[in-house]
């Protein structure tokens, strides 16, 4: 088990709304904690007893920190089961408009995460043309 604490995150954005000075703490690559650095807990039970005796501290320099546009770890059962799970162009083109409204569009690449090599192709290939699609979307959209 290997617990990360990002720290020195500028601005968070969670979707939502945006966090200034924040951390995220990871256990094994999912995320453990997240929130205002000043609200960091000094433990979380089942993660870690003592926030000090963390594995990795990394320092994201002030960094903006946003949210994914695709989820690429559909479980395997509702990817091959329930087409309807996958994001579509339209929920890309939503999240992309919210993610201009927080980071200039000229800044932002969509690119896809490495976490579709597990699933099937053809819920990899979905995923990755509703992607492409959603951008071309909103690049209409601006204009471009």
């Amino acid at each position: 088990m290997t617990v990360r604490l990002l720290t020195n995150i500028g601005r968070l954005w969670t979707g939502s709304e945006i966090w200034s000075n924040a951390a995220i703490l990871t256990q094994d690559d999912r995320i453990a904690w997240v929130g205002p650095a000043a609200e960091l807990p000094a433990s979380i039970p089942g993660v870690i007893e003592d926030i000090v005796d963390v594995d990795h501290v990394e320092n994201l320099g002030g960094g903006l920190v946003t949210p994914g546009l695709i989820d690429a770890h559909t479980h395997l059962f509702a990817a091959r089961h329930a087409k309807t799970w996958f994001e579509t162009a339209d929920i890309v083109a939503e999240r992309i408009r919210k993610t201009i409204q927080v980071v200039p569009a000229e800044k932002l690449f969509i690119l896809p995460d490495c976490g579709l090599f597990h699933l099937p192709r053809d819920v990899a290939f979905a995923k990755l043309r509703a992607m492409v699609e959603g951008a071309r979307i909103v690049r209409k959209e601006l204009g471009h």
